[in-house]
């Protein structure tokens, strides 16, 4: 058990995509599981920077002011302390950058042909409607056949207004209007008057 945790301090690889706040928090904590490593600080330090990303090793060095490894022992250690301390917030958000402006870059062109298609298809859209308005706003429906004329032109109703106005010319004429049954009570002639009844004088 002790060999191999030794050999996970001895064998670190920082993940490409790691931050070194995170690296040097699990390189710490694999010397932390393993009490009797009997590892020397230096040897865990030259472990630990040669297992760093060549991104990181440039970091290091830019911090130290040229090669770190030429910094005494408790120089380097406090740097790195030092660094992941504070290298947690700016890699992440490095990270962060690095990842969303790859994937911006490499879908930038789809994104923007996919805009301009939309935009094409938008304009067209609005094109049709404002012309259907238009069209709704000057031509009259039809309310007998829904066709795009007035009602007083519908060729379905323009034979029958034609036919109601020669039926009420032909009834203005004088046939006036006569109850089924007995005809003679409405009768105009003054042999038809009802008066009042006859008594009959010639009685005894």
């Amino acid at each position: 058990m002790v060999t191999k945790l030794r050999n996970e301090i001895t064998n670190f690889r920082q993940h490409p995509d790691e931050s070194l706040f995170k690296a040097w928090e699990c390189y710490k904590l694999s010397i932390d599981c393993c009490l009797n490593h009997n590892i020397l600080l230096v040897t865990q330090i030259d472990t630990f920077y040669n297992g760093l990303t060549l991104r990181h090793h440039d970091t290091i060095n830019a911090t130290a002011g040229g090669t770190f490894m030429k910094w005494q022992l408790e120089e380097c250690h406090d740097l790195i302390k030092n660094m992941t301390a504070h290298h947690n917030d700016w890699d992440t958000s490095t990270q962060r950058g690095e990842s969303s402006s790859s994937i911006t870059s490499s879908s930038h062109p789809k994104i923007v042909a996919l805009k301009a298609e939309m935009a094409k298809i938008n304009k067209k859209l609005m094109k049709v409607l404002q012309i259907n308005q238009q069209v709704k706003a000057v031509t009259p429906s039809c309310e007998t056949c829904g066709d795009p004329h007035a009602y007083n032109d519908c060729p379905a109703t323009v034979g029958q207004t034609q036919n109601v106005y020669a039926a009420g010319a032909y009834n203005q004429g004088g046939n006036s209007y006569q109850p089924q049954g007995n005809c003679n009570l409405l009768s105009y002639h003054s042999d038809n008057y009802l008066g009042s009844p006859r008594f009959n004088q010639n009685q005894n």
